[in-house]
């Protein structure tokens, strides 16, 4: 939701038009599913240019928009416009969209020379095999190891590097050129034959960068939400500890108590913040579908006003 004010002045070398204004938008992003959007708008307007015959006072109009998706392409969209004085409108559509494309020229390799195509996929099951709902990843640079050779991949992930020279290579994505958020699993420069007059097709995943963030702060009213006025704690050793046995990252809270811990893999995580000696414990869960974890450390105000400070029985790598 969004409100804005707005104005006109419109002058034809005679006269002077003003009107001046409100609207309130907004949109169902994704609450009604990912094919259904709802938007709405709500104008008043009022007019200001001292002319009798537009001294009606202020003007409503209205507007709703509903778009459904069918497919890629197409959607069916339905439209209502109110000026609440006696003048409506409702408008249903199909709507289509179709792309022409120039043919792409596929020529034959020159001689001792190969062609490496495929795909850079987004791996939500991190199996390293593309699934069929498994999307493509635009804009990532595909580069043949050893070679000066690269490219970058179309609105689809999908790339054709031509006239690479037969022999073995490892394929790779730069890290520099993903978007935000994702990451470059260890399995993902897979190794390639190329021969000559050859085509060869090769799949490369790359996965979502877990990221478990927060804050750590002293909850005086105890209702486990940073509020104003509530002192946040810096330079705290924040554990996170695999539930499964592996190996914890530990890391220092920053300015405002804030914490970050990137790269991490799905699974079931304990976040354990020590102040004054006593443990606070936090569950989290990272998943393939949710692996952005926002988790504040609410730290009662008993436990945070024992030491009064830093808690340094930690010792340099955390543990107590």
């Amino acid at each position: 939701m969004q409100i804005a004010p707005n104005a006109t002045l419109n002058w034809d070398g005679e006269s002077t038009d003003i009107r001046a204004g409100a609207s309130l938008s907004g949109t169902s992003g994704r609450a009604l599913g990912d094919r259904l959007t709802v938007t709405g708008r709500l104008s008043a307007l009022s007019d200001f240019s001292g002319e009798e015959e537009n001294s009606a006072g202020a003007r409503f109009y209205g507007n709703l928009q509903a778009r459904y998706r069918l497919g890629k392409n197409t959607e069916i969209t339905a439209i209502y416009s109110d000026d609440f004085s006696g003048h409506n409108d409702l408008s249903i559509g199909l709507r289509g969209r179709v792309t022409f494309n120039e043919p792409r020229i596929q020529r034959l390799p020159d001689e001792g020379n190969g062609v490496v195509s495929g795909r850079v996929f987004l791996d939500r099951n991190r199996d390293g095999i593309r699934q069929a709902d498994e999307t493509g990843v635009p804009g990532v640079l595909v580069k043949v190891i050893g070679t000066r050779v690269g490219l970058n991949t179309n609105r689809e992930g999908y790339f054709t590097i031509q006239n690479v020279r037969q022999g073995l290579y490892s394929i790779g994505v730069s890290k520099r050129s993903l978007p935000l958020g994702y990451m470059v699993p260890e399995f993902a420069e897979p190794r390639v034959t190329v021969g000559s007059g050859r085509k060869t097709e090769v799949e490369i995943p790359i996965i979502l960068s877990g990221q478990v963030r927060g804050a750590i702060f002293v909850d005086e009213n105890a209702n486990g939400v940073t509020d104003k006025g509530e002192k946040r704690l810096e330079g705290q050793w924040v554990r996170l500890i695999p539930e499964d046995g592996g190996d914890p990252r530990v890391i220092q809270s920053a300015s405002f108590g804030q914490y970050g811990c990137e790269n991490i893999d799905p699974g079931q995580y304990r976040l354990e913040v020590t102040v004054s000696g006593m443990p606070v414990v936090q569950l989290v869960e990272v998943t393939n579908e949710d692996p952005f974890v926002v988790q504040s450390v609410p730290v009662p105000p008993d436990i945070a006003n024992r030491g009064g400070g830093v808690d340094l029985s930690a010792g340099i790598l955390g543990e107590p």
